[in-house]
Order: structure tokens, then sequence, then C-alpha cells
């Protein structure tokens, strides 16, 4: 199943690049910065894509680099970027007035880890403690804030 959602977001990242690069046939490659906000295992796609060359074969010439979330679709609406790795921040991003689409989702789910001290038992261990986030409406942030049930 987790193979089917990597192949999907790696088919449409590529179809996505190969309808931007022939609009800019005139040059060698296209230029694009992708931007993958988080460390860990979720932008994936994109370095497999970028390691095997398939952003060169369909035409587009990726700048692939790491800003944090929030800043990446600051820089997105700004335009200093083309796509980026995010989530709920785009939603916000447009339902404030932007120019800006969800495309895509390549997993269904929250990939994270949580640590805490040794006499924290499970979730229910977190009730009445405080819980750290990396950014204010982050998956980590989100995932802190839904932990009912």
């Amino acid at each position: 199943m987790k193979g089917n959602y990597l192949h999907a977001a790696i088919s449409f990242a590529f179809a996505w690049l190969l309808s931007y690069g022939p609009a800019h046939a005139a040059d060698a490659l296209a230029q694009a910065t992708a931007v993958y906000g988080v460390i860990s295992t979720d932008p994936v796609y994109l370095w497999i894509a970028q390691e095997k060359g398939f952003f060169k074969k369909g035409g587009v010439n990726i700048e692939l680099t790491h800003i944090p979330t929030n800043q990446a679709v600051q820089a997105l609406v700004g335009g200093k970027v083309h796509f980026v790795t995010a989530g709920p921040q785009i939603l916000d991003a447009n339902l404030a007035g932007s120019d800006t689409v969800y495309i895509m989702c390549p997993i269904n789910s929250f990939v994270l880890s949580l640590y805490g001290r040794p006499e924290i038992n499970g979730i229910k261990g977190l009730v009445g403690k405080t819980v750290g986030a990396t950014n204010k409406g982050t998956p980590t942030d989100i995932a802190g804030r839904n932990t009912e049930g």
C-alpha cells in the first residue's frame, strides 16, 4: 500500500513537471525550485526523482532545497519557489487570499515519532502535559492537538 502512494506521488510530480517543461521548450531545461519542508521520509519521492534524473528527463532542471514548512509556503506565495511539500499551510494561505493550489497528498497519515519521559506511558499519559511542536500549523502541532480518542 505504501508503495502505491510513493508511485502515485512520483508519477504526479513527474506529470506536473512534464506539463511545465514543454511550455519552456526554447530553454535547454526549464528551471524550477522545489522545496521540502521537513527533514524526514515524507518528501522521499522528490529525492528519488532528483537522484534518478526524472526531472531532467522531463525537461526541467529542479533545484531541490529545504526550507521549514511555514517559510516555504511564504516563499511559494511570494513567488520565490515553484512548489513545496506542505500540508494545511497551503489551504490556510489560499483561504487568506493567495493563489495556491493543493495538488496531491502522497501519504494519508502522520509519520511522526513521539518521545517522552519514562513515567509517561502512552498517549493517555500526556493528559495535562505540555507537548512540543516544530511550528504552529505543522503536522506535529496538528497531531499534538488532536490526540483525543
